[in-house]
C-alpha cells in the first residue's frame, strides 16, 4: 500500500530546527538497513547467476512500485509490460547481449507510450519507467561483469553513495540549518548536502586506497562527483512522489519504504559510472580496462 505524504505549510519552511523526534524510527532503518546490506554485499559477492537473477527481480519489483506511485489506477498490462520490459532487458545485459538490451529497452518504452496514448492516459510514465528502472539496473550487472575488479568496482560504488546517504542523514538531522529543496524534499538541508558530499568523498578515497582499483586521487575526484550525482538521484525521486502526493514507493524495505526509495542514489550513479566509460574512452577507469 502507498502511504500518502503528509500536507500543509510547515513543510514549506526554510529553516530548520532540530527537534525531540528527530531520531525517531533510526533503529528499524538501522536494522534493516544492516541486514539488507549485508544480503547485498554477499550477492555482489557471489556474482554470477544469482547476482543477475537477484537483479532482475529487484527489477521487477521496482516496475511494480513505479506503476503504483505513477497511478493507483493503471491497467494490468502495464505493470506486466514494464516488469517484462525491464527484466528482459536486464537478463539479456547479463547475457552479454547489450545491443539487444537497449533495442528491447527502446521498443518496450515506445510500445507502452503508444498503447497509454491510445487510452487516452498519460503516455510518458510508463516509457519514463522503463528507462529508470531498466538503465540503473542494467548498468548495475554490466559495472559487475564477472571478474574481482567488478566486484570491486561495485563495492566502491556501495562505500561512495552509502557513506554520502549516511553522512547527508546524520549531519543534516544534527545541524539543521536552511533548507536544501524545501518544494521538492522538506526535510533535505545544505549541512546536510555538504556532510554527504564530504562523507562520500572520504568514503570513496578510502575504499579505493584499499583496493587499489586506480590512483588515489582519480578515484577520489570521482567520488566528489559521484556524491552529487546520489544527492540528485535522492532529489529526483523525491520530485517524483511528490508530484503524485506518495511519501514512499512502497512498504517492502521496514523503516525504508521500497526499494527504490534505498537505491535512489545509487540509480544515477551507475549510469553515471557506466557514461564515464563512453565519454572518456580507454583510459584509468577501473571498469575501462575490462
Amino acid at each position: 500500500m502507498i502511504t500518502k505524504a503528509a500536507s500543509g505549510d510547515t513543510e514549506h519552511q526554510v529553516t530548520s530546527v532540530p527537534d525531540s523526534d528527530q531520531w525517531e524510527g533510526l533503529g528499524t532503518r538501522v536494522l534493516s538497513a544492516a541486514v539488507l546490506g549485508c544480503v547485498v554485499i554477499a550477492l555482489v559477492y557471489v556474482g554470477g547467476l544469482a547476482f543477475i537473477v537477484t537483479v532482475v527481480v529487484a527489477a521487477v519489483l521496482m516496475a511494480y512500485e513505479w506503476t503504483k506511485i505513477s497511478g493507483e489506477d493503471q491497467p494490468a498490462y502495464f505493470l506486466g509490460g514494464l516488469a517484462l520490459v525491464v527484466g528482459t532487458a536486464v537478463a539479456l545485459v547479463g547475457s552479454g547481449m547489450n545491443t539487444a538490451a537497449v533495442s528491447v529497452g527502446l521498443a518496450g518504452a515506445l510500445l507502452l507510450a503508444v498503447l497509454a496514448a491510445l487510452q487516452k492516459r498519460p503516455y510518458s510514465w510508463p516509457a519514463l519507467g522503463v528507462l529508470y528502472v531498466g538503465i540503473p539496473c542494467a548498468s548495475l550487472v554490466w559495472l559487475r561483469g564477472t571478474d574481482t575488479v567488478g566486484m570491486m568496482v561495485i563495492f566502491w560504488s556501495f562505500s561512495v553513495v552509502w557513506a554520502t546517504d549516511i553522512g547527508a542523514y546524520a549531519i543534516g538531522k544534527t545541524v539543521g540549518g536552511p533548507r536544501l529543496a524545501p518544494r521538492i524534499s522538506p526535510k533535505k538541508t545544505w549541512s546536510g548536502l555538504i556532510g554527504g558530499t564530504l562523507c562520500g568523498t572520504t568514503a570513496g578515497a578510502v575504499v579505493a586506497w584499499i583496493t587499489e582499483l586506480a590512483p588515489i586521487e582519480t578515484l577520489a575526484l570521482l567520488s566528489f562527483a559521484l556524491t552529487f550525482a546520489a544527492h540528485g538521484g535522492d532529489l529526483v525521486e523525491s520530485a517524483f512522489k511528490r508530484r503524485f502526493n506518495v511519501k514512499d514507493s512502497s512498504n517492502l524495505i521496514p523503516g525504508h519504504g521500497g526499494i527504490l526509495d534505498r537505491v535512489d542514489g545509487l540509480f544515477f550513479v551507475w549510469p553515471a559510472m557506466v557514461g564515464a566509460q563512453f565519454l572518456h574512452g580507454e583510459g584509468f577507469l577501473p571498469w575501462v580496462a575490462r
